[in-house]
């Protein structure tokens, strides 16, 4: 599942501006970016975008709760931050 989030983000924009680490897809068709995974330094949230998450569970055919918990261990891994909750 690591492989799989660390592909996912490496295939992403991954912008940290002001108070957010986002990871989105930009659609240069539309010129518009939809946003995957947010987070907010502010409050700690992490945002999991309700698509992405069913994409998840589907592959690893595990329960939303682990899945929020999974993608939220790897992304405190990952960006050094400490996630407060999770929202989707």
């Amino acid at each position: 599942m690591t492989n799989h989030l660390n592909q996912f983000m490496n295939s992403r924009d991954v912008s940290k501006f002001d108070n957010f680490i986002i990871i989105s897809e930009t659609d240069e068709l539309y010129d518009f970016n939809d946003v995957s995974i947010e987070y907010d330094y502010e409050d700690g949230r992490l945002f999991i975008d309700e698509h992405f998450i069913n994409d998840f569970i589907s592959w690893f055919s595990v329960g939303v709760e682990s899945a929020e918990d999974f993608i939220k261990d790897w992304f405190e891994e990952t960006f050094n931050v400490k996630v407060e909750y999770t929202q989707l």
